[in-house]
């Protein structure tokens, strides 16, 4: 077979070919870069003034940690004999965590020690015995009920004396007698049906009791006693005939009695503390709910016998303490729990050596940087709002405890520490992290516009209005706080009043005719 043979002339016909693609490639490409821009978009807003709210905050994250935490070092060299606590335990203030071998001639000092430890013990129950007294001068009622007081302000009053009573309320209460038969198929909380023969009315209730002594009822019937409660906005004559009927899953049990309306119970009000009537805060015939304070009472003695326990308890604790400096014992210097336990029974350990870590669990706090922009707005005993992602459905409080008064500074930025108390810890543990909201301000019904709407020139705010020519003028206004979103303005402005401007944004657009 014969080879085709490539002639000159169609090798210049394909040269000219890819010369002529190659240049068609270069100029759409080129065309395609020279169609591509950055664009500076704008977009013309108006805003019609209006009343709104707005609030500002100020937020930061943080770990919280224990307010006190304390290291226990050793104070002398030895053999640690034994040690009393462990990791996650509750300790009281000068509550021994560990002691020292004691020597055959230290013995004798070591029992004084722990008489002397007995003793604040016992010092310290009666100071609370005497303030759980100081709480009994205030009273309050066990339950719901209309009160009647006997009392007036300034009467003197004795422990266990009654002051006056409640009386239940919105309750009816009714009996009779049922037969041995009956009661063996009647159970506590059976519905009542409770028939007032007087009034010609049914109302419902529940059974409350019943008694399983026979009762004698005349004719020689015997008996046995049910009682049943009614809730009613109402009062019945006591004694009213009543006609009972119980209802259960077994049947219905009518009484063949005539049962009779009780007398409602009433609850003695008594004084748990003597002392003087010092305020009534109810009048007779009030409706009062469970736990509403009624009176109050004071005492001059039990406030001088408090004030000078209180000074026996330190009297007490110093001398423990004083006897404690030359004894073998490891005390913790807080009431909270322990951390950690650095030390094992029989380790010695030398004077300085860490023992234990103990913390105040139930006083946490967080420490949060806050910009110096912002670190005007912030005081102590300001709320704070915390939550925590562990406890995504859980809502904490807390305050401001403490402003530092030096800044750090980082990259041109300064920042302040912010130390936060929180309120209720609940489940919180040492060491997680949470977020801090601090809020700076909550206005309502303020005027205000979108922050991007205000300009400012030589420290001067200014917005743009159209004037009654239809012309946009700059306008003057006076401005307050403002978030990301709102600036306040205070003055400059009214309700109704359009304002415009620009919002730019960049934009990427691309010649399409290719």
């Amino acid at each position: 077979m014969k080879k085709k043979k490539i002639t000159k002339k169609k090798l210049i016909i394909a040269a000219v070919a890819v010369m002529v693609c190659f240049s068609l490639v270069q100029y759409f490409s080129s065309k395609k870069t020279e169609g591509t821009e950055l664009a500076d978009t704008s977009m013309e807003m108006t805003y019609v003034v209006e009343k709104t709210d707005m609030r500002k905050i100020i937020t930061g994250t943080g770990q919280i940690n224990p307010s006190d935490i304390r290291i226990v070092s050793s104070d002398k060299k030895g053999t640690v004999g034994e040690v009393f606590v462990r990791e996650g335990q509750m300790v009281d203030r000068d509550e021994m965590l560990a002691r020292y071998e004691i020597e055959s001639d230290d013995e004798s000092k070591q029992l004084k020690i722990d008489s002397a430890r007995y003793d604040l013990a016992l010092a310290r129950k009666n100071l609370d015995d005497l303030k759980l007294k100081a709480d009994n001068l205030k009273i309050y009622a066990d339950e719901k009920g209309a009160v009647s007081f006997f009392n007036d302000e300034g009467d003197m009053v004795s422990e266990g004396m009654t002051l006056g009573e409640l009386s239940e309320v919105d309750i009816l209460k009714v009996q009779s007698y049922f037969t041995g038969e009956q009661l063996d198929s009647i159970y506590i909380g059976d519905k009542a049906e409770v028939f007032l023969s007087d009034y010609l009315i049914t109302l419902e209730g529940k059974i409350v009791s019943k008694d399983n002594v026979p009762v004698a009822n005349g004719g020689g019937s015997i008996g046995y006693l049910v009682e049943a409660e009614i809730e009613y906005e109402g009062a019945l004559k006591e004694s009213s005939p009543v006609k009972i009927t119980v209802v259960n899953s077994t049947g219905k049990y009518t009484s063949p009695f005539t049962g009779e309306s009780i007398p409602k119970d009433k609850i003695a009000i008594k004084a748990e503390a003597s002392g003087v009537v010092k305020k009534v805060h109810v009048g007779n015939g009030d409706l009062v709910e469970k736990g509403q304070l009624i009176a109050e009472l004071e005492s001059d003695d039990l406030e001088y016998r408090i004030a000078e326990q209180k000074l026996f308890v330190e009297q007490k604790r110093l001398n423990l303490n004083e006897l404690d400096n030359e004894s073998s014992s490891v005390d913790s210097p807080i009431a909270g729990t322990i951390l950690n336990v650095f030390v094992d029974e029989q380790g010695y350990v030398e004077p300085g050596a860490q023992l234990f870590e103990v913390a105040d669990l139930e006083d946490m706090e967080v420490v949060l940087g806050v910009d110096e922009l912002d670190i005007m707005n912030v005081f102590e005993g300001q709320k704070v709002s915390i939550d925590c992602p562990v406890f995504a459905d859980e809502e904490f409080t807390g305050v401001v405890e403490s402003i530092s008064l030096k800044g750090n500074g980082s990259n041109g930025v300064t920042k302040y520490d912010v130390t936060v108390s929180i309120d209720d810890r609940k489940k919180l543990m040492a060491g997680m992290n949470v977020n801090v909201e601090v809020e700076i301000a909550d206005l309502k019904g303020i005027v205000a516009v979108p922050v991007e709407s205000v300009s400012k020139t030589d420290g001067e705010y200014f917005v743009t209005v159209m004037d009654g020519e239809g012309n946009r003028i700059e306008k003057k206004v006076g401005t307050g706080i403002a978030n990301n979103e709102y600036i306040e303005i205070t003055s400059g402005l009214e309700i109704g009043d359009t304002i415009y401007y620009e919002v730019y944004s960049m934009d990427m657009s691309f010649d399409s005719r290719f």
